[in-house]
């Protein structure tokens, strides 16, 4: 019933549903003695008036629940994503220096909190450039999520031993040429050619030969990274 009633708005003195009124429980009513449409149209001319004293009134407003403001922020941009996404290419134009901060300061953040995203990342753009992702790879994302993975493990591992381990791949995806002889090899960035190994064997192995697996790691190793594994997850 309440949406059929009816208040004066003591601005514009118009008659509106009640619904037009924001809530004000010091009033008899429980309604502002204004509109909406009023009381916006007051706002703009108040803070036209005084912008240093309404962005300070803000800024404690802001200070004392932050995350009240973080949602609000949120919640709009969902809903006006063009107008969000314009506004702040604007902003970026019109302050190239503080946008570059920003962006680098998220960079760091995302960097910060993936470093495994952000080395599977780098090890397939690097991949990429060699021409070393198969056809069948380059955009199925079950290999993009199978790779994290691998990065992951690799990141849980160095935590969990306290030596720092690597996703290396089984046959060398830049095969060079031994001198004096000819063992040339070139392997593919797929989750069938990678294999963990510590930092210390990764740095020291060459990339002359096609070793398998179990050349890097033996049986009792294998083991022991499983063991791990277990526990990590």
């Amino acid at each position: 019933m309440s949406e059929h009633l009816t208040k004066i708005c003591s601005l514009c003195k118009e008659s509106k549903e009640i619904h037009n009124f924001g809530i004000r429980k010091a009033s008899p009513d429980g309604r502002h003695y204004y509109c909406f449409e009023c009381r916006r149209k007051k706002d703009k001319t108040y803070y036209s008036a005084n912008p240093e004293k309404f962005r300070e009134i803000k800024k404690q407003e802001y200070l004392k629940n932050p995350e009240k403001f973080k949602e609000r922020r949120k919640k709009y941009t969902f809903l006006n994503k063009e107008e969000s996404l314009a506004r702040l290419k604007q902003w970026a134009l019109d302050n190239p220096e503080r946008a570059r901060e920003g962006r680098l300061k998220a960079g760091r953040k995302y960097s910060s909190n993936n470093p495994h995203k952000v080395a599977a990342k780098s090890s397939r753009r690097r991949a990429k450039k060699k021409i070393a992702i198969p056809s069948w790879d380059i955009n199925n994302d079950q290999a993009k999520i199978d790779e994290n993975n691998m990065f992951l493990l690799a990141s849980k591992l160095s935590e969990l031993t306290g030596n720092q381990w690597s996703v290396d791949h089984m046959c060398p995806i830049t095969g060079k040429t031994k001198k004096g002889s000819i063992h040339v090899v070139c392997g593919l960035h797929t989750i069938a050619n990678f294999d963990l190994l510590l930092k210390a064997q990764n740095s020291s192995k060459n990339s002359f030969s096609w070793p398998s697996m179990w050349d890097y790691n033996s049986e009792s190793e294998i083991k022991e990274l499983i063991k791990l594994l277990e526990h990590a997850s």
